[in-house]
């Protein structure tokens, strides 16, 4: 995790969707899109896309088999990442 505070923020809405056969919260912070199992809580996986963005404010969106999120400031993004148990980046729109 970062260690600057100031950079941790993120007050994006989660996501509830099927990941991999089985419902997941995608959630996004800073650095970092997680995925966790909603009965539980238990962290299915975590996706760093680096130091790009805090804040994260947009809600992740899927569709076409894929993941939408943006980072928010310093390096507003959009990426693009799989929808599977084993996540990648696969696009970037944007500040790269």
């Amino acid at each position: 995790m970062n260690p600057e505070p100031q950079l941790k923020k993120a007050y994006g809405t989660p996501l509830i969707t099927n990941v991999a056969g089985r419902e997941a919260v995608l959630s996004p912070a800073a650095d970092w899109l997680y995925a966790y199992e909603p009965e539980t809580g238990r962290e299915l996986w975590k996706l760093s896309y680096g130091a790009q963005g805090f804040s994260i404010v947009p809600r992740p969106v899927v569709g076409h088999g894929m993941i939408f999120f943006g980072t928010s400031f310093m390096k507003p993004e959009i990426l693009a990442v799989t929808l599977d148990d084993k996540p990648k980046i696969v696009a970037v729109a944007g500040g790269r």
